[in-house]
């Protein structure tokens, strides 16, 4: 008798043979159910080993991150806020990098989040040393990192690294992010758009001055805002906005985002611009915006020009006006007439109480002419002044 030894591929075979032919001689009904039931559970054991496979290597990583912590933060965080400046060897020296550290992708990622909180912890403090933080990143091998990030083939690995480079304030090279200004990808090109305004040192604004047409978003407007107040502190170049005010074809959106833009920037040298501006303006919303701009940064030559505007402005517009003037406070004796007369004037109740707390603000002059309407006062006014006068009411948020 002759004996023959299968193979574990020719068992495997068997088995399923064995399976199939059973299985078979069940009813269709029968056949398509345990189909089904048989599919769901691979389906449900193939997703179970994904998410356990998933949860080792997330374990396993902020381990990793979790000693990377408690290696470097505090070393890091010591070299950042250190008056000497230091080079990047220096830096690597005071971290204790390893000797001949290069730029690995699982090791130089850990330090992306430990850079990112970093930054946010610090960035405000007045000891934070910007030329050492930049050299750190370089010690880190930070910049070929992001550079490499970018060059993926996978889309959300690009944005994750532009997302870093802003998060972590690594110094990137502009034309590495160039690459990206008209991508298909919506994300992506804005993304890299706004890489290039922060960080770019030759016509930076360009490309948004250029799409004008393009609707300005209420996000892209945080961010570029955010943008400009980073250059603003790393005494960077700022475009100037009110050039935005007037590129054709006109886009209201962008116009009245670089008035906003001019006044939370405290940007004083555009005030005459803006007077101008406001002379021509038609548009009552590009108006408003101006008037309150000119108002909080205190120009008193505007002063004139709104005064003049009042008397034949709609009851919104002679609100913002009546705000800017109490604002401005250059004391002069025309603004707290004006005050005086447009409140006795005045029949709405808002307007009252805002009038009221221009004078009370309004200087030694102001304060006078408020006790005067105090006393000259009829009943039903009285509660205006008690209104201002109240400590416990913020009487200026009343329009």
């Amino acid at each position: 008798m002759e004996y023959y030894s299968l193979t574990s591929l020719e068992y495997i075979k068997y088995y399923i043979m064995g399976i199939y032919y059973a299985w078979i001689e069940y009813p269709p009904v029968i056949r398509v159910c345990s189909l089904f039931l048989n599919i769901a559970v691979i389906y449900i054991l193939i997703t179970l080993l994904i998410n356990y496979i998933k949860a080792v290597k997330d374990a396993r990583h902020n381990r990793r991150l979790k000693h990377y912590r408690e290696l470097y933060e505090d070393k890091i965080e010591k070299v950042a806020l250190s008056p000497n400046k230091m080079n990047p060897n220096d830096i690597a020296q005071a971290i204790e990098l390893p000797v001949n550290y290069k730029m690995n992708v699982k090791k130089t990622s850990l330090f992306v989040p430990i850079l990112r909180d970093l930054y946010h912890k610090i960035e405000d403090n007045e000891e934070f040393n910007r030329s050492n933080w930049r050299n750190l990143t370089i010690a880190l091998r930070m910049p070929p990192y992001f550079e490499k990030q970018m060059q993926a083939r996978n889309l959300k690995k690009r944005l994750n690294a532009l997302k870093n480079i802003t998060d972590d304030n690594t110094d990137l090279k502009e034309a590495v992010a160039s690459r990206y200004l008209y991508a298909r990808d919506e994300k992506l090109r804005m993304s890299s758009r706004l890489h290039v305004a922060r960080y770019g040192t030759s016509y930076p604004f360009k490309i948004f001055t250029e799409d004008s047409k393009g609707y300005v978003s209420e996000e892209l407007m945080v961010k570029l805002h955010n943008v400009f107040v980073y250059r603003q502190k790393n005494h960077l170049s700022i475009p100037n906005l009110v050039r935005w005010c007037n590129l054709y074809p006109i886009n209201e959106e962008l116009r009245l985002f670089a008035v906003n833009e001019i006044r939370l920037l405290q940007s004083k040298k555009d005030c005459p611009e803006l007077l101008d501006l406001l002379k021509d303006s038609k548009d009552e919303k590009f108006s408003l915006a101006i008037i309150k701009c000119l108002g909080e940064l205190r120009y008193r030559k505007a002063e004139p020009e709104l005064l003049r505007r009042y008397n034949y402005a709609a009851s919104t517009e002679r609100e913002v006006i009546a705000e800017a003037l109490g604002n401005i406070k250059s004391g002069n004796p025309e603004v707290v007439d004006f005050f005086v007369k447009d409140f006795k004037e005045s029949t709405r109740a808002a307007t009252k109480i805002r009038l009221l707390r221009n004078l009370y603000d309004y200087g030694s002059a102001g304060r006078a002419a408020y006790e005067l309407l105090k006393k000259e006062a009829k009943e039903d006014d009285i509660r205006f002044f008690d209104h201002v006068e109240c400590e416990y009411i913020d009487s200026r948020k009343y329009a």
